[in-house]
């Protein structure tokens, strides 16, 4: 094939997959209202009695464009005399602008007898009962206020974990739940194409932007991210998913007042 014809071929090409995603792009209904925005930040523990820096600056820079944001605490950590620690978390309970979850107590995974366990899928009722109880018998004597969310380690869970959280009156709210087995909380689903990390610890604009074109009747999404893992590069990823959110008009809410505004408590 001469030169000629072989530029003509690339460019009748281009402009097929130009025309191809102009077409897709008009073919995807209009999104006819803002969505909520739940950003759950998970594994928050003490770092040598303190909050670790990088805490500090996802934190502060919400709170600078004025966003709400969940904070998942793993549990343990309030076993610890960590005075600075406990009062970081308070100032911000206080400010109105972060609401801390229950992330279970030790977030641990192992394996045993060649079955992966999990803090939330594989031991018995009552050690799952006992992880659940003790989390809010901790964030009350240590911080003052019990945690009405809650959101298992690595979002696994089993049966024993339905029925344990059926017999705890703490708990309103399951992060990331099966909300056909939904313990009698109200269940705030995981939209998967929809969160600041794919895959996981990898905040992708892109990806993010492809899939909440894909979800345009969903009223809300429960975006999950892990900042003490990201660089700055993952930094700079996350902080453009926030500016398209913010251009869209995206309601920033916390888990209880979603729930409240919707009127969904059981």
């Amino acid at each position: 094939m001469s030169r000629v014809p072989l530029l003509r071929s690339l460019v009748v090409i281009a402009l097929a997959f130009a025309l191809s995603g102009v077409l897709q792009a008009q073919s995807s209904p209009a999104r006819t209202s803002p969505p909520y925005i739940m950003i759950k930040i998970d594994d928050l523990v003490a770092n040598h009695g303190k909050v670790h820096p990088l805490w500090h600056k996802v934190v502060d820079y919400l709170k600078g464009r004025n966003l709400k944001c969940g904070i998942g605490i793993i549990c343990n950590s309030l076993e610890t005399d960590s005075p600075e620690y406990f009062q970081w978390i308070k100032e911000q309970h206080e400010g109105g602008l972060v609401e801390f979850w229950n992330h279970g107590f030790d977030h641990k995974g192992w394996e045993e007898a060649g079955k992966k366990m999990f803090e939330f899928k594989g031991p018995s009722y009552e050690q799952q009962k006992q992880h659940l109880l003790r989390c809010n018998e901790l964030a009350r004597q240590k911080l003052g206020f019990k945690l009405s969310a809650f959101g298992a380690g690595f979002n696994a869970t089993d049966e024993n974990t339905v029925k344990a959280l059926a017999e705890d009156p703490d708990t309103m709210i399951w992060l990331y739940g099966d909300p056909k087995h939904s313990a009698g909380k109200v269940v705030l689903e995981r939209v998967f194409n929809v969160n600041i990390e794919n895959p996981t610890f990898l905040p992708d604009v892109e990806k993010f932007k492809q899939g909440y074109a894909k979800n345009p009747t969903k009223d809300y999404f429960v975006i999950q991210g892990h900042p003490t893992h990201w660089n700055d590069e993952r930094w700079a990823q996350f902080t453009q998913i926030i500016d398209f959110l913010v251009q869209e008009h995206a309601v920033f809410t916390t888990p209880s007042e979603y729930v409240k505004l919707k009127k969904l408590v059981k």
